[in-house]
């Protein structure tokens, strides 16, 4: 791929400078040149292409100062535009039509996203560098202010993957045999497999050894993330003997260590990688005791089978304190039916097991019981008020009576005269009547009187219990 700032630039940026303008181009024009050669060299005085080889022009998107000297001019597009080929780009002043500065490169492809296929996205960045760039182009925001860093996503996204690799696994973890250290000729050996250190997967192909054996120390796998910012990133380790290692950072990758083994100061190895989290639960099983399903089928009751794969049923009953029907009514002296009255509020079941028993204190309580042919009918009353055909018949003493008005009427009298005057008050003091005559009120014909009045009240219409003496007793019903 070449580039050259043209012939055309020169005037066109002389010209700019003399009207007070800034030299900025407004336009990166894509181009398919047939039978053009990327690693020819670019003729300076090389114009716009024609028409029907112009395949794409699009509006600078950001332009920035690089150096006094040096300016760069960008295009974002984005997966809505194609579908076109390139191998020409050109940075051009769409008023004048001048182009400015032009880059040859091999053919590539800009794909829209269309009918369920995924486009592509393209950023293009043209550097034009000369004397005085800066200021001729007056751009003075430097590029990093806004071109996109992948960097620092994709470091994210790698971090992303290691911590949830850390919650799946583990701080370590390794596949069955997988980095095993045994000793042997003198060295440490460490097995083929799989694992898993910090989030970090390692894979060894082959047995491969760390060094001579030592005593009082530990072997440990050394793992780190590493690539270009261009190449592809992988995990490369290496093992290491030594008492103690801790996480590290060298040459800008950061490392991280787990001891895989350990030996004492006999030379005894100690295994110290932790197995994979679903292995982990199968040596958790295993402690257990748990068995096979054949073993589980001849050592446990299957529900589906209700209990009908107990060897002794009856043993079995007594021990649970289950009786059968017959069993039940050999043990218990009472019928269903019968009352059995206790002075224990304690189920009567307890002692029959088998049986099942009302609590009749609840629908009979402080009942009288009464012998009937209907059983457990209700009836009378625990209180009575008497009215009068309750009592006896008897009398009152009256007092304090008196005859009821009969209105105006007349009765005899005597009467003398004294000065003229009748007086009918007046005796003598011998008690001898003067000029007495005898006289009767105007006659009113026979009647009666009426006496009026009340005897005195007594009795204050309350209710009276008819309860007799009582004891209390727990009353329990057999119903089953």
């Amino acid at each position: 791929m070449s580039s050259v700032i043209t012939d055309a630039f020169q005037e066109w940026n002389v010209n700019k400078i003399l009207a007070s303008e800034p030299a900025v181009p407004d336009q990166m024009i894509f181009a398919l040149i047939p039978g053009q050669d990327a690693s020819d060299e670019i003729d300076p005085g090389e114009g716009m292409p024609a028409d029907a080889h112009i395949s794409h022009a699009h509006t600078i998107t950001r332009m920035g100062k690089v150096s006094e000297n040096a300016v760069v001019y960008s295009v974002v597009l984005d997966s809505s535009i194609g579908n076109w080929s390139y191998n020409w780009v050109g940075l051009a002043d769409s008023a004048t039509g001048t182009v400015l500065m032009i880059v040859h490169c091999e053919e590539q492809q800009k794909i829209k996203t269309s009918g369920g296929q995924q486009g592509n996205s393209l950023i293009r960045n043209m550097v034009m560098e000369f004397a005085g760039a800066a200021e001729a182009t007056q751009i003075s925001v430097t590029p990093e202010t806004w071109q996109i860093d992948y960097s620092e996503r994709h470091a994210g996204s790698d971090e992303r993957v290691r911590a949830e690799n850390i919650d799946v696994y583990g701080v370590a973890a390794f596949d069955g045999d997988g980095f095993l250290v045994t000793a042997a000729d003198g060295k440490f050996n460490v097995a083929p497999g799989l694992g898993y250190v910090h989030g970090l997967r390692c894979h060894a192909a082959a047995v491969t050894s760390p060094g001579p054996l030592a005593n009082a120390t530990k072997v440990w796998v050394d793992a780190t993330w590493q690539g270009t910012p261009t190449g592809a990133w992988s995990v490369t380790y290496s093992l290491r003997v030594a008492p103690e290692l801790e996480n590290y950072e060298k040459d800008g990758f950061q490392h991280y260590v787990f001891a895989i083994a350990q030996t004492d100061a006999a030379g005894n190895i100690t295994d110290l990688r932790p197995p994979f989290p679903l292995q982990a639960l199968e040596q958790v099983v295993d402690e257990l005791d748990v068995y096979s399903k054949d073993e589980s089928d001849k050592r446990y009751l299957h529900r589906a089978n209700n209990l009908s794969d107990i060897d002794d049923k009856q043993k079995a009953r007594e021990n649970l304190g289950i009786y059968s029907a017959e069993e039940v009514d050999k043990r218990c002296p009472h019928r269903v039916g019968d009352v059995f009255l206790t002075s224990s509020a304690v189920n009567p079941a307890e002692s029959w097991p088998g049986t099942q028993w009302s609590d009749m204190s609840g629908n009979y309580s402080a009942r009288t019981i009464m012998i009937g042919a209907e059983p457990l009918q209700t009836g009378g009353s625990d209180n009575v008020t008497l009215s009068v055909d309750n009592i006896p018949s008897h009398g009152h003493p009256l007092t304090g009576l008196k005859t009821k008005k009969a209105g105006g009427h007349k009765h005899g009298y005597d009467k003398y005269q004294k000065g003229g005057t009748q007086d009918s008050t007046r005796v003598s003091v011998d008690n001898t009547r003067l000029g007495i005559e005898q006289d009767d009120t105007q006659e009113a014909g026979e009647h009666d009187h009426e006496l009026e009045g009340e005897i005195g009240k007594t009795g204050g219409d309350k209710p009276f219990s008819v309860v007799s003496s009582f004891v209390t007793l727990r009353g329990w019903l057999r119903t089953a």
